[in-house]
C-alpha cells in the first residue's frame, strides 16, 4: 500500500507489475517506479532494520554488496525494506560533511535533482545524511538477469552496431536535454555512467552529483580528497579541464560527442582524429561529431536540443509503447502531467505573468498552463521541449501534426504542389513516417516534373519561337495543373502585357500605312518582328518597305535638284558680294595712291586704312607697306618740328626698315639731322653716366665690406640706389645708348639684391 504524495490517501498496489503509475482521485499521478511521489506507511517503516556494511548504516535499507567505486564515492546494491525492491545507494566521501557550504548545497540541489523524471534517467529516490555520511538512493538499473550492464562494457565487447549507437545516442541526448531544461548539468557524462536496463534502454545515472560538487570551493575540496578533477579527463571539455565553474550545458554536449565517437570507433577523437566515415561508419556522423567536440564552446551545438535535432538525418526514433492500467488489460492513454518544480517560474504565454512551476492555471489571466502532448495526450507544461511521459519532441511533433492535419489537405485541394513539395521535404527532414506519404511524394514529384516541362516549353515558345499566344496557352495549362509554380504567373502576366502591346503597335502601323507614313509604320513593325512571329506582320512589313523605298527614291531626286539650286544661288551671291568689295577697295586704294604721289601723307594714310577695312583685303601687303611709310613719315616730321630728336630718330629708322624704302633719300636726310642734333646731349649723358657708374661701384664696394657697421652699409646701398634712380631719368630723353641702359639695369638689380641681404642681417 502507498499513500498519495498530494492528499495522503491510501492507494492499493496493482497486481500487474507492468503498471508504472495510476491516478489518485485528487488528480495526482502516483508512479510506482519513483518512491519520491509515494509515502510508505508507518507500519512498514517500523519494521525496517538498519543494515551495516563496513560501518555504513542507513535506516530502511539493507546493503547487499558494493557494485562500484569512483572519485565521488562508492555505490552499493541495497534493498529498500519498505517495498522489498532493489535500489542503488551512492555514499559520498565522508570529509565533505566538514564543509558547511557543501551541506547547504547538498540539501538545495538534491531536492532539484529529485524532480528529474524521464524514461532515460535513473531517478533519485531518496537522499539523506546519517552520522555525517551523505548518500543518494537511486533506481537499481539492471538487465533481465539482474546484472548491471554499462555502456562501457558494450563498447569494450564491441557489441554495438549502427542502429544501437543511434538508439542509445537519442536516448542519452533526450535525457540530457530534459535535464538541461530543468537547469541541471551532469558534468560527468561517460559510458560507465550509462546503464542499460532490461528493455535495452539507456539510462543516465549519477545525474547531478557533479552538479552538487561543481562550485569552485567544493571542487578544491574534491581535488584534495581524491586527487582528480570533477569528471573523467577523456570526456571532459577543454573549459571544464581548466575551470569547472565554466562548464555549462555545452560541456555535456562535448562529453556526449566523445562518447558517441567511442561507440562508433572504439577510440577517442584526440589529436588529428579521423572522421567516423574514414573508419567505416556512416558519413552522417562526421558533422555531428565535429560540431559536438569543437574546442571553443561557442562553435559547438549550443543546446542539447540542437544535438538531438541533428540526429534527424537518420530518421525518427520509434515511439514508446502506451501504458496499460491495472483495471483493464486494454491499451489506454493515461492523462499524465509533466512535473515541474514549484521553485521554477515561467511566464504565461497569454499575459506574461510569472507563475510557479506547479501552477495549473495562470495567476494573472486564469488560462491553463498545460496542454495535451501531441502523441500520448498527457498534460504537459506549455513551452516544454520534450514530453515527460513519452519523451517526444513536442515542437517537432506539432509541426508534423499541423502538416498532416491542415497543410497537406489544403495545399492538395488548392493544387499548390510547389508549396506542398516544401512541406513534404520538411516532413521527411523531421523523419515523419505517415501512411500514404510515399504515394503523395510520388504524385507531387510527377506533377512538378510535368509542370517544369510545360514551363520550359512556354519559355521556348515565347523567347525563341516568338509565339506569345501559344506560350500563354501552355502557361494556362500549367497553372491549372500546379497553381503555385514559381514564375509561371509572372511570366503569363508579362506575356499578356507583351501581346497587348504588340496588338496596339500593329494597329498603329496599319494607321500609318493608310496615311502613307511608311517610315513610322516601319518603326512599329520592326519592333514587332523581334517579339511577334506573324504572317500579317511580315506582309505589312514587306509592303511598308517597298512603298518606303519608292517614296525615298522620289524624294531623293527632289532633294538633289533643290540642293543644286541652293548651291548655285550661293555661288552667285558670293561672286556678287566679292565683286562689290573689290570695287570699293580699288576706289580707296586709287585715292590713297594719288595722295601718296602728291606727298599728302595724312590723306593717303586715311584712305589706306579705309581700304584695309574692306572684308577680304585686311592683309593686303601693298596697302600695308604704303600705310606704314606714310605713318612713320608723319610721326618723324612732327617730332622734328617739336625738336624731339629721339622720337624723330626712331620714326625715320622705321621708315628705312620698310622693304623697298631702305635708300629713301628724304628719310635718310631727316635721320641724319636728328642724329646730329642728339650727338652733343648724348655725349654729355655718357660722361655723366660714367661718373655716376664709378661712384655707384665705389658705394657698392664699401657696402659689401663686412667690417663696416650694418647701418653704414645700408646707408651706402641706399645712396647707390638714389644715384641709379637719378641717372635712369635720362632714359626718358633717350640720350643713353643701349649698352648704358643695360648697365643701369644690372646695377639696379645688384643694388636691390644687396639691400635685401643687408635687411636680413640683425643689428
Amino acid at each position: 500500500m502507498y499513500n498519495c504524495s498530494k492528499c495522503g490517501k491510501e492507494i492499493e498496489t496493482p497486481k500487474d507489475l507492468t503498471v508504472r503509475a495510476v491516478r489518485c482521485q485528487c488528480g495526482n499521478v502516483v508512479s510506482f517506479s519513483d518512491a519520491l511521489t509515494m509515502v510508505p506507511q508507518s507500519a512498514s517503516s517500523k519494521t525496517a532494520t538498519p543494515a551495516n556494511y563496513d560501518g555504513i548504516i542507513i535506516p530502511g535499507y539493507r546493503i547487499i554488496r558494493k557494485i562500484g567505486e569512483g572519485g565521488m564515492g562508492s555505490v552499493f546494491e541495497a534493498v529498500q525494506e519498505s517495498l522489498g525492491r532493489s535500489v542503488a545507494i551512492k555514499i559520498l566521501p565522508g570529509k565533505l560533511a566538514s564543509d558547511p557550504q557543501f551541506v547547504k548545497r547538498f540539501d538545495r540541489e538534491a531536492g532539484t535533482l529529485s524532480q528529474l523524471r524521464h524514461p532515460n534517467i535513473g531517478g533519485i529516490i531518496d537522499r539523506g545524511a546519517v552520522s555525517g555520511t551523505y548518500y543518494f538512493v537511486m533506481e537499481y538499473v539492471a538487465d533481465k538477469n539482474g546484472n548491471i550492464v554499462t555502456l562501457q562494457e558494450l563498447i569494450n565487447q564491441r557489441k554495438l552496431d549502427g542502429n544501437s549507437v543511434l538508439k542509445f545516442t537519442r536516448e542519452i541526448a533526450a535525457a540530457l536535454a530534459y535535464a538541461h531544461s530543468k537547469g541541471i548539468i551532469h558534468r560527468d557524462i561517460k559510458p560507465s555512467n550509462i546503464l542499460i536496463d532490461e528493455h535495452s534502454v539507456a539510462r543516465v545515472v549519477d545525474f547531478g552529483i557533479a552538479q552538487i560538487l561543481g562550485d569552485e570551493q567544493n571542487r578544491r575540496l574534491h581535488l584534495t580528497m581524491t586527487g582528480e578533477s570533477i569528471g573523467t579527463p577523456q570526456y571532459m571539455s577543454p573549459e571544464q579541464r581548466t575551470d569547472a565553474t565554466k562548464a555549462d550545458a555545452r560541456s555535456d554536449i562535448y562529453s556526449l560527442g566523445v562518447m558517441v565517437y567511442e561507440m562508433l570507433t572504439g577510440g577517442f577523437p584526440e589529436g588529428a582524429w579521423d572522421p567516423p566515415s574514414e573508419l567505416g561508419c556512416d558519413s552522417k556522423w562526421d558533422s555531428i561529431i565535429e560540431n559536438s567536440i569543437r574546442k571553443f564552446p561557442e562553435r559547438r551545438f549550443q543546446t542539447m536540443t540542437d544535438f538531438l535535432s541533428s540526429l534527424d538525418v537518420f530518421g525518427t526514433a520509434p515511439s514508446l509503447p502506451k501504458e496499460v492500467t491495472a483495471s483493464s488489460g486494454k491499451v489506454k492513454e493515461e492523462h499524465y502531467r509533466t512535473p515541474v518544480p514549484s521553485a521554477i517560474l515561467g511566464k504565461c504565454p497569454g499575459c506574461g505573468v510569472e507563475n510557479p512551476g506547479d501552477n495549473k492555471f495562470c495567476n494573472g489571466c486564469g488560462a491553463s498552463l498545460y496542454e495535451a502532448c501531441p502523441v500520448c495526450k498527457g498534460e504537459i507544461r506549455v513551452g516544454l521541449r520534450f514530453c515527460g511521459k513519452c519523451g517526444v519532441d513536442i515542437p517537432k511533433q506539432k509541426k508534423i501534426n499541423k502538416a498532416i492535419d491542415s497543410q497537406i489537405p489544403e495545399l492538395t485541394a488548392g493544387k499548390r504542389y510547389y508549396e506542398l513539395d516544401k512541406v513534404l521535404a520538411e516532413l521527411e527532414g523531421l523523419g515523419a513516417t505517415v501512411e500514404g506519404l510515399i504515394e503523395l511524394r510520388k504524385e507531387t514529384d510527377s506533377t512538378l516534373c510535368e509542370a517544369k516541362q510545360l514551363f520550359e516549353k512556354a519559355v521556348k515558345l515565347n523567347s525563341v519561337n516568338k509565339q506569345p499566344e501559344a506560350a500563354a496557352e501552355i502557361l494556362g495549362k500549367l497553372l491549372s495543373l500546379c497553381l503555385d509554380y514559381p514564375e509561371a504567373s509572372n511570366l503569363l502576366d508579362t506575356i499578356n502585357r507583351e501581346i497587348s502591346k504588340c496588338l496596339k503597335n500593329l494597329d498603329d502601323a496599319k494607321k500609318h500605312i493608310s496615311c502613307k507614313e511608311y517610315g513610322m509604320a516601319l518603326y512599329y513593325l520592326n519592333s514587332l518582328l523581334h517579339k511577334y512571329d506573324s504572317d500579317e506582320v511580315k506582309n505589312l512589313h514587306a509592303e511598308a518597305v517597298k512603298e518606303n523605298d519608292r517614296v525615298f527614291r522620289r524624294n531623293r531626286r527632289i532633294y538633289a535638284i533643290v540642293l543644286l539650286s541652293v548651291i548655285l544661288i550661293n555661288i552667285i551671291g558670293i561672286a556678287v558680294f566679292r565683286l562689290s568689295h573689290y570695287i570699293t577697295y580699288n576706289s580707296y586704294y586709287e585715292k590713297a595712291c594719288i595722295a601718296f604721289s602728291e606727298k599728302e601723307y595724312e590723306e593717303a594714310l586715311k584712305f589706306f586704312e579705309e581700304a584695309l577695312k574692306i572684308p577680304g583685303y585686311e592683309n593686303d601687303r601693298p596697302s600695308i607697306k604704303l600705310r606704314d611709310y606714310a605713318k612713320w613719315i608723319i610721326e618723324g616730321r612732327v617730332a622734328l618740328d617739336k625738336k624731339d630728336w629721339a622720337s624723330a630718330e626712331k620714326a625715320f629708322k622705321s621708315v628705312l626698315s620698310i622693304p623697298g624704302y631702305e635708300e629713301d633719300s628724304m628719310a635718310s636726310s631727316c635721320l641724319k639731322t636728328a642724329q646730329e642734333a642728339l650727338e652733343v646731349p648724348r655725349k654729355k649723358s655718357e660722361e655723366s653716366w660714367n661718373a655716376t657708374e664709378t661712384e655707384v661701384n665705389k658705394l657698392l664696394s664699401e657696402a659689401n665690406n663686412n667690417s663696416l657697421n650694418i647701418v653704414r652699409r645700408i646707408e651706402l646701398a641706399d645712396s647707390a640706389m638714389v644715384l641709379l634712380q637719378k641717372i635712369s631719368g635720362l632714359l626718358e630723353m633717350l640720350y643713353l645708348t643701349d649698352l648704358s641702359k643695360t648697365k643701369i639695369a644690372n646695377l639696379k638689380t645688384e643694388t636691390a639684391s644687396l639691400k635685401s641681404k643687408l635687411a636680413l642681417i640683425p643689428d
